[in-house]
């Protein structure tokens, strides 16, 4: 997987990751799993009313990780960590990432 080391090498892979006309999707939640295959995958648990909904998501070697507005590794990925997901909706509740940001957990 490819690392970005600068905010202009970001921001590029961002606006080359997905076609303008794609539609893309965003959600909020927590990585409740993390499947070691090649592409990584993710399980994201979101909160919908009083139910969790489980996102598939697929890490693909142009999706840029961040922790802090910095570079991060697909690797830093962890269950319960809070994330935020952008990428195209791939079927019913799966995304391709375009990029993930690793948050601060929830108190």
């Amino acid at each position: 997987m490819q690392v970005v080391v600068s905010a202009a090498a970001t921001l590029a892979v961002w606006a080359a990751a997905a076609p303008a006309d794609q539609k893309t999707e965003t959600v909020d939640g927590v990585v409740r799993a993390v499947m070691e295959s090649d592409p990584l995958q993710l399980t994201v648990g979101v909160k919908a009313g009083d139910k969790e909904e489980k996102y598939a998501v697929l890490l693909t070697d142009r999706t840029v990780v961040t922790r802090d507005g910095k570079p991060a590794k697909p690797a830093d990925l962890k269950p319960d960590q809070v994330v935020k997901v952008t990428g195209t909706p791939t079927g019913a509740k799966g995304i391709t990432a375009t990029k993930i940001e690793i948050g601060k957990p929830k108190p």
